[in-house]
């Protein structure tokens, strides 16, 4: 099966200056040669704490910003090769869902204007037709039709998300990225909105690229993991063997997130893995695996070379030279 997305050994670099005093500028590798697939009707979950680079690889992957090194593809097309025609027609097929629902609404639009604006955009919807469609798409995820004379501040948080998700489905992509679209929500209102989610995916034969820091929710919507720590793919592999700590190997950084899930009984006990204090490495040394000045298993190999990526089961790869 082709892929819908792709990036092949993307890297991407930015140049921030040292200090408020300093006018010299450091390199900040937010992604380092990642290699990673969407395909058809899938959801891949990408998971990996604050500043690894999960929404810089979301950006990349919508064509917002270029690549320093490596290629983006969707349909077996570079994007960053395409006229602005094409990137036109690509955006139809890519949407997303940001996190917060409050600041990614227009509270001077109207529900109706936010909605019918990507269908004039893309042409894709007569004037006549207008407000019938938009009607249509705000009862696909579960609100009252006429409420889209309303404002964005009359509405619930969990309210605004679906009118989120109506705009990314106003287009009919073919992908989505949700880039931790259920973070600013209560728990209750959550699994409402995965639920959606869920239910969208199969009407309508979408693809996710699903982000977020809630391993739970990840392993509960997605068909593949990814893992990634400091802009590192560390380890891909099918959902149903994230979260399963029995006899299934994991990458030295996948287990610390894995101790971090909280326990539901509180009468159990167990022992987190708590990795060693980062290591400073001198200004200007390039350090192969980024988790190695914390990893317990480290070696001097770990210092030097960048490991291959180990196929230890079926769906199952590890980025990690002590597998």
């Amino acid at each position: 099966m082709q892929p819908l997305l792709r990036l092949e050994k993307v890297s991407k670099r930015y140049f921030v200056r040292a200090g408020f005093f300093n006018p010299k500028k450091k390199v900040v590798l937010a992604l380092d040669n990642v290699s990673l697939q969407v395909l058809p009707n899938e959801t891949l979950g990408l998971v990996g704490e604050s500043g690894c680079g999960k929404s810089t690889l979301a950006r990349l992957a919508l064509a917002l910003e270029p690549p320093s090194s490596g290629k983006v593809e969707f349909e077996q097309k570079e994007l960053f090769s395409l006229d602005k025609r094409a990137i036109k027609e690509f955006r139809q097929k890519a949407q997303m869902i940001f996190q917060d629902p409050y600041s990614s609404l227009n509270p001077k639009m109207t529900i109706f204007k936010i909605l019918s604006e990507p269908l004039k955009i893309h042409n894709l919807c007569p004037k006549s037709e207008m407000r019938r469609r938009v009607e249509a798409l705000l009862e696909s995820v579960g609100l009252e039709p006429r409420s889209c004379d309303r404002y964005p501040h009359e509405f619930s948080g969990g309210q605004r998300q679906r009118i989120g998700v109506a705009r990314a489905l106003a287009t009919n992509p073919k992908l989505i990225i949700a880039d931790e679209p259920t973070s600013a929500l209560d728990v209750s209102v959550q699994a409402q909105i995965i639920n959606l989610l869920m239910d969208l995916k199969e009407k309508k034969a979408l693809s996710f690229l699903f982000i977020s820091h809630d391993l739970p929710v990840v392993q509960f919507v997605s068909d593949r993991v990814a893992v990634m720590y400091k802009g590192q793919l560390v380890e891909l592999l099918p959902s149903d063997k994230f979260l399963y700590k029995g006899h299934v190997e994991h990458h030295p950084y996948t287990k610390v997130l894995l101790d971090a899930v909280p326990l539901p009984d509180p009468s159990m006990r167990r022992k987190v893995a708590v990795p060693a204090d980062e290591i400073q490495e001198e200004a200007g040394e390039h350090i192969a695996c980024n988790f190695a000045p914390r990893c317990k298993k480290s070696s001097s190999i770990c210092f030097k070379k960048r490991p291959e990526p180990i196929e230890i089961d079926s769906g199952h790869t590890i980025w990690c030279h002590h597998i």
